[in-house]
């Protein structure tokens, strides 16, 4: 058998093997789902920022590797079926990226809310998922949202005419809102 005589990009290989890696990307996305699910009118620019800060921070990392394993890729780079992984992984692990990177912007939005005023605000339903798990779209500054509530002994046909979400929020940075309570309550 034939020695291979390049060098294997061998730090990538062991990172997409490991487990930790995936324990890392796992915790990340607990604590975006847990932090976003209580913010409300995220910045539209951070979330540009942060997907194109991710999606650079790969492509650099990537060229990096590159750079120093140039033959092992190119011999690599033959293979369209390995192309087409490779170009998935990059937007993967930018996806999952972004989500690191807003997990800290989310947990300051959260910090900068607590010494703001409680404000008050009814929002309309605007529909009512109940597939899989309770969902409820609302109407908030107009924007649509969506969180999970249970509606367990509510009546689906007068839920949106007859019911609206009472929302206690604090206002953060940015414009964006810190839900402090969700509750449905009768329409006034």
């Amino acid at each position: 058998m034939k020695k291979d005589k390049f060098k294997k990009d061998m730090f990538v290989v062991r990172l997409l093997n490991g487990r930790r890696l995936y324990l890392i990307i796992l915790a990340f996305i607990i604590l975006y789902l847990v932090t976003s699910s209580k913010i409300l009118n995220f910045p539209g620019f951070l979330s540009l920022a942060c997907l194109i800060l991710s999606f650079l921070v790969i492509i650099v990392f990537m060229y990096v590797r590159y750079r120093y394993y140039k033959e092992y890729y190119l011999r690599k780079f033959r293979d369209k079926f390995y192309v087409l992984g490779f170009v998935v992984g990059i937007i993967f692990f930018s996806g999952l990226f972004q989500f690191a990177l807003r997990v800290p912007i989310n947990l300051l939005i959260a910090q900068s809310a607590t010494s703001s005023a409680c404000e008050y605000y009814d929002c309309r339903i605007k529909s009512v998922n109940t597939i899989g798990y309770d969902k409820i779209s609302f109407i908030f500054l107009d924007k649509r949202y969506s969180r999970y509530y249970s509606i367990a002994g509510y009546d689906l046909q007068q839920l949106k005419s007859s019911y609206v979400i009472k929302l206690e929020v604090k206002k953060s940075i940015l414009d964006s809102y810190l839900i402090e309570s969700f509750e449905l309550t009768t329409r006034k």
